[in-house]
């Protein structure tokens, strides 16, 4: 079963539903995320899910609702939804992908049956959900092509592969990692010499692309950043440092060519620059949105990246009790961060099931021995 479905109560649906920003906090609350902890302009993806109607709007305005429906993942199309939640206002959404596209998944088991490929030197990845930050900058690809003014990845992030040589798919039972942000899985345009087209290796990426020049952005990616209120056509700056071009925008969140991460600093950031990402599967938002009662069942209750508050205090204390001599406290943050993340899916998930998506529900709870983190 998929990396991102397995926990879920409901199977595959292709019946479309209508997403309010109600609906929209539903979901955020069946996984302990509070709404005020997250920047004013949240960006989403969606994985698995498909646009019916509502807001790719070409100048980035909001619509009051989307019409959505799941999508089966082929790793080819856009089969996911990437937009931004105007907190008050509404959404804008388009098509997109958040999974890496089946030419990298080839490449790499072609790589593995040759041993030419072990945890350390990869071909692509896929990210767990959960709730990130990201800072505008440029993105620049394994060919050296810099798109100004896209979105960095500026958390560290667990990420998932298949290196076993076997079928096409990214399962639980993959090879996991913890990449800091240097791993770049950044959002930026699906653009690649020139034409619009899928392309990603494991960041998620918005249709639209640049002008010739590189400098304008364009199509979707425009008006998606747009929603996010940056500049309709931001000033470019370049300059060589070292042997390296530095490539920034006016829009960029510090003036540094290459800015330091810094998760703590990071996650007190505000204003413009600087904003959460949240990484969900369509089906969690189509359960929101179909059935409010259901939305709330302490059953599909769920703890993952970004949550927050008693129950995550709950986890933590009982990750410290259980963890390894040589494994590092958690802080009773009451905060779903790297760290506790980290612990649940190498100390516990992968340790005693062999498969694992960083999320902790109460069936996995009692599944891993973490039972009684749930109210």
């Amino acid at each position: 079963m998929s990396i991102d479905f397995a926990q879920l109560l409901d199977g595959f649906s292709a019946r479309e539903f209508d997403v309010d920003e109600a609906a929209f906090m539903r979901m955020l609350e069946a996984s302990a995320v509070d709404a005020g902890r997250l920047s004013a302009r949240v960006l989403f993806g969606l994985r698995g899910c498909r646009l019916v109607e509502g807001a790719s709007d070409p100048l980035g305005r909001t619509a009051p609702a989307l019409r959505l429906a799941e999508a089966a993942i082929d790793h080819e199309d856009f089969r996911c939804v990437i937009g931004v939640w105007v907190r008050g206002e509404g959404f804008w959404a388009s098509p997109a992908s958040t999974v890496p596209h089946v030419s990298y998944l080839h490449d790499q088991r072609r790589r593995v049956l040759r041993g030419q490929l072990d945890r350390a030197r990869t071909v692509c990845n896929q990210a767990a959900s959960g709730v990130y930050k990201y800072k505008v900058g440029s993105h620049r690809n394994w060919r050296a092509e810099v798109q100004p003014g896209a979105f960095r990845q500026a958390s560290a992030m667990a990420v998932v592969r298949t290196l076993d040589g076997g079928e096409l798919s990214v399962r639980r039972d993959g090879a996991w990692a913890f990449e800091r942000p240097e791993l770049g899985e950044n959002i930026h345009a699906a653009m690649a010499d020139g034409e619009i087209r899928y392309v990603a290796a494991g960041c998620q990426v918005v249709p639209g692309g640049y002008s010739a020049d590189r400098t304008t952005p364009e199509g979707n990616w425009r008006a998606f950043r747009m929603a996010a209120g940056l500049s309709a056509a931001p000033g470019i700056s370049r300059e060589i440092q070292g042997q390296t071009e530095c490539v920034q925008s006016t829009d960029d969140a510090t003036p540094s060519c290459a800015p330091p991460f810094n998760e703590t600093l990071d996650d007190l950031a505000a204003g413009r620059g600087v904003f959460d990402y949240v990484l969900v599967s369509g089906r969690e938002l189509r359960m929101a949105a179909e059935n409010v009662a259901r939305a709330r069942d302490p059953a599909a209750r769920r703890l993952r990246r970004g949550s927050s508050g008693a129950e995550v205090a709950r986890l933590q204390a009982q990750l410290n009790r259980s963890r390894g001599g040589g494994e590092p406290a958690l802080p009773a943050s009451g905060l779903f961060d790297a760290a506790t993340q980290r612990q649940l899916i190498f100390a516990h998930q992968l340790a005693l099931t062999g498969g694992a998506d960083g999320i902790l529900t109460r069936a996995e709870g009692y599944r891993l021995g973490l039972s009684g983190i749930f109210t």
